[in-house]
């Protein structure tokens, strides 16, 4: 039978260190031993990191750079951050008025104000009409200016809420902020006199004569005055509670106030029209170039004798009159 196998006898390993010696030999025979001085071979494949920290090799690659490490340092919170929840959605954001409701609207309820209906005739008739024009166009100015310049201070960044005094105080600083607060705040107080008397005047001199309190206005102009301060009064507190309620109904009103005012608009055209003939009511008495105003003449002729006591005496006629 042939040997499928051969056995044979293991080598003894001879022991470095014979039992005979002593601890002291032994230590001494391994702080000699040669190899210890045997390098570590170089990784070529890992040139970025030290060859004797190949170890832990694997976890330098996981660890961030000094810059990531700095930011978290300086980032740092100690705060739990909360979980996100995957069901939550984000609200949605609420609708605002937009430019119609809430820029030209207003606008042009301010441009069409009492001055357009009951003072500006009145100027014109007074000043003339090339010196009417030229104050239109200084206020023109003055408007075109201080828009110009409420633009310039918009578009220099976010503008937060709160009006036209809070964009100017936070922009301009306390000092000029300061200054214009208390033009503002003038101004706009003397407007809403101004517009709550012109709508009184409008009502009782156009409307509705009849609701005047204090008897005939026409004849006693302290009347007048007195129905401003009652009337005045009222529509204050209305306005009052109107913005109390807040700057949405705020506009949500003006919306219908601003379509009176361009009802009464068209109503001015109608009117034309309406008068193209001429009007009855509207009976005035011109002498020359001069309209006699507040003088009860029934008969607007040179033989009336009303006209003659004021413009004649026992001497003779004014020469205007005749």
């Amino acid at each position: 039978m042939p040997e499928r196998f051969k056995v044979s006898k293991a080598e003894e390993e001879s022991d470095p260190y014979p039992a005979d010696e002593s601890a002291t030999g032994k230590l001494l025979k391994d702080i000699h031993d040669p190899c210890d001085n045997t390098q570590v071979e170089q990784n070529n494949e890992k040139s970025n990191i030290d060859a004797n920290l190949y170890l832990y090799d694997d976890e330098l690659d996981t660890r961030p750079h000094v810059s990531t490490f700095i930011s978290s340092l300086a980032n740092y919170e100690n705060t739990i951050p909360s979980a996100t929840d995957p069901d939550s959605k984000t609200a949605a954001p609420a609708a605002r008025m937009g430019t119609l409701i809430g820029v030209f609207l207003p606008c042009i309820q301010n441009i069409f104000g009492v001055i357009l209906f009951i003072r500006l005739t009145w100027v014109v008739g007074t000043a003339g009409a090339i010196c009417g024009f030229l104050i239109v166009l200084t206020c023109c100015c003055v408007t075109m200016l201080t828009a110009i310049s409420m633009s310039a201070i918009a578009t220099n960044g976010v503008v937060p809420a709160g009006g036209s005094y809070f964009m100017i105080s936070r922009s301009l600083g306390p000092e000029f902020g300061g200054a214009v607060g208390m033009l503002f705040y003038t101004g706009t107080t003397l407007a809403a006199a101004m517009y709550i008397v012109g709508a009184v005047e409008i009502v009782l001199t156009y409307m509705a004569p009849w609701a005047s309190i204090f008897g005939d206005f026409t004849k006693d102009p302290d009347a007048m005055y007195n129905n401003f301060r009652v009337y005045g009064t009222l529509l204050l507190l209305i306005m009052g509670l109107i913005v109390f309620l807040g700057v949405k109904f705020v506009n949500k009103f003006a919306a219908v106030a601003l379509a009176c005012v361009i009802f009464s608009i068209i109503a001015v055209y109608i009117g034309i029209f309406d008068n193209i003939h001429g009007n009855e009511k509207l009976y005035m008495c011109v002498l020359g170039k001069r309209l006699l105003k507040d003088i009860p003449i029934d008969n607007c002729t040179k033989s009336d004798t009303l006209l003659s006591d004021l413009f004649c005496n026992d001497n003779g006629c004014d020469e205007y009159y005749t």
